[in-house]
C-alpha cells in the first residue's frame, strides 16, 4: 500500500456552488437515482438510493509525534486482532545549574520513571512493561510516524512485570497526594551513570540529550485471551510525569532529583498490530465484506474506502447544484461494549498515485464527523461532490479515517448492514429551476 501524505492543501481556485434550504425530504423511487418527485419545494430534490461501495484497507502509518497524551499496552480484540502501542520520550534537566561535583557525592538509592494516567482503553488486566534506553538522536521539530523503528540498547534498563494497572489509585509521597501514576523501576546503575555524567552534559539540555537520548517504553506480554488486555493512556506533560532519582546525601538526608518530561521533549507514539485470525483480516482478503461492516482504527491501523460509482448521474438531465451531500454512519450493534468508538472521523480525497488530499469541506462548519450520543456520525461532503460534478475532481473515492488520536477503533454498519446501514443522502436543485 502507498504511504499517504496527510493534509496537503488543495491548490488553485475552486468554484463552489452552495445553496441551502430548510425543507423536508421529497419522496422518490425505491431504486436508482432517477428521482422526480411529484411536487417540489423551491426545486429541491433528494435521494438516498446511490450505490455505495466500501472496503477496508491497511494504513502504513500516521504522524504520531508531539502529543501530550500517549499510550502503552496491548490487548486482544476479536475484531481487530492483537493491538500493541508503545512510546518514546526524551527527559530533560530540571535545571541547567546543577552542581555536578556535588552530584558525584550522592548515593543513588533508586530510580523511577513515573507517567500520570489519563485514562485507559480496554480492560485493566495484568501486563509487563519494559523500558529501553534510546541510542539514536531524536528531535523535537521532526516528523515521526507510528511505524518508526527506534534504535535502543537490546537489554531493558527498567521493568514492571505482571502488573495490574490502577488508574484510580492516588499516589502519596512525603505527605503529598499526587495523581495516579504508572511507575516503572529503573536500574539504579542508570542513576549512578546520570550522577557521574560528564560535566558538559549538565551545562545545557542540548548537551544532556547528546548523552541521554531518551526512553522507549513498551509491553512484552504472552499471547492474551480474546477480549483481554488494554492500553494505558498517559499524560506525559503532567507535572508529575518525570524521571525521579532517589538519593542519600553524605550527611544521611534522603532527597529526590527529578528530570522533566514536558512540551520541549520529543515524544513519539508507536503501534504494532497483528491482524492474524481477526474479523478485519477476513475483510482485507474479501473486500465485499466491507459492504456489511466498515472498520476504522487509530494509530496507522485501518481505514475504509468509500466510493459512489454513479454520482455523476445527478447531471444526467442537466447540471445541478448540490445543496447537501451527507454520509450517515451508525455504530454496529454490540461492537462498542468493551472498546469505545472513536470520537470522530475525517475523510480525504484519493489521488491517482494513491496519496490523499484534503477536501474543501473539512474546515467548514457543516463538515461534522463527531460521534453523537446516539452513536451516530454525520459527515457532510457537499463541496467535494459538487466539484466532482463540475469536473474539478476525478472521484477515486474517499478515505474514511481517524486523525491524530493514539488509540481506539470503530466498527460501523456498511450499506448492506442488517441493523445499522450506512446512508448517503443528497439534496440538490436543477440549475434550470
Amino acid at each position: 500500500m502507498n504511504s499517504f501524505s496527510l493534509l496537503r492543501p488543495l491548490l488553485g481556485v475552486v468554484l463552489v456552488f452552495s445553496l441551502f434550504y430548510s425543507c423536508k425530504k421529497k419522496e422518490g423511487p425505491t431504486a436508482g437515482i432517477e428521482i422526480q418527485p411529484g411536487e417540489t419545494q423551491l426545486g429541491l430534490f433528494s435521494t438516498d438510493t446511490f450505490e455505495v461501495v466500501c472496503y477496508p484497507q491497511r494504513l502504513d502509518s500516521v504522524r504520531s509525534d508531539g502529543n501530550a497524551l500517549t499510550s502503552v499496552g496491548s490487548y486482544q480484540d476479536p475484531i481487530m486482532g492483537t493491538i500493541r502501542n508503545s512510546y518514546v520520550t526524551h527527559v530533560r534537566l530540571s535545571s541547567e545549574n546543577i552542581d555536578v561535583n556535588q552530584l558525584r557525592t550522592f548515593r543513588v538509592d533508586s530510580v523511577v520513571l513515573a507517567s500520570v494516567y489519563s485514562s485507559y482503553y480496554g480492560d485493566l488486566d495484568a501486563q509487563s512493561f519494559y523500558v529501553y534506553r534510546v541510542t539514536e538522536d531524536l528531535y523535537l521539530d521532526t516528523a515521526y510516524y507510528s511505524n518508526k523503528k527506534v534504535s535502543t540498547d537490546p537489554t531493558p534498563i527498567g521493568k514492571l512485570e505482571n502488573y495490574t494497572p490502577n488508574p484510580f489509585a492516588k499516589f502519596t509521597e512525603n505527605g503529598e497526594e499526587q495523581p495516579s501514576q504508572l511507575r516503572i523501576r529503573i536500574d539504579s546503575t542508570f542513576g549512578v551513570e546520570l550522577f557521574n555524567a560528564p560535566t558538559l552534559a549538565y551545562t545545557s539540555n542540548e548537551e544532556f540529550l547528546k548523552v541521554f537520548k531518551g526512553f522507549y517504553v513498551k509491553t512484552d506480554n504472552p499471547p492474551q485471551p480474546s477480549n483481554s488486555g488494554g492500553q494505558m493512556l498517559l499524560d506525559m506533560e503532567d507535572d508529575y510525569s518525570r524521571l525521579l532519582v532517589y538519593y542519600t546525601t553524605p550527611t544521611g538526608e534522603n532527597e529526590i532529583l527529578e528530570y522533566l518530561i514536558n512540551d520541549k521533549c520529543a515524544k513519539i507514539n508507536l503501534s504494532d498490530n497483528d491482524y492474524s485470525g481477526s474479523e478485519v483480516e477476513s475483510a482485507f482478503d474479501n473486500p465485499t465484506l466491507g459492504q456489511n461492516k466498515i472498520y476504522v482504527q487509530a494509530m496507522g491501523g485501518v481505514v475504509s474506502i468509500l466510493k459512489i460509482p454513479n454520482i455523476k448521474q445527478l447531471n444526467s438531465k442537466g447540471p445541478v447544484i448540490i445543496n447537501q451531500a451527507q454520509f450517515i454512519f451508525n455504530i454496529e450493534s454490540g461492537t462498542n461494549v468493551r472498546y469505545s468508538p472513536l470520537p470522530r472521523f475525517y475523510t480525504f480525497g484519493i489521488k491517482e498515485d494513491g496519496n490523499i488530499f484534503d477536501t474543501p469541506d473539512r474546515k467548514e462548519i457543516h463538515y461534522g464527523g463527531e460521534i453523537s450520543e446516539a452513536l451516530e456520525y454525520k459527515l457532510t461532503m457537499t463541496r467535494y461532490y459538487q466539484q466532482v460534478l463540475n469536473g474539478l475532481y476525478e472521484d477515486r473515492g474517499l478515505m474514511l479515517m481517524e486523525l491524530g488520536g493514539n488509540y481506539g477503533r470503530s466498527v460501523i454498519g456498511g450499506p448492506k448492514s442488517s441493523t445499522s446501514p450506512l446512508k448517503f443522502v443528497v439534496s440538490y436543485t436543477p440549475i434550470n429551476n
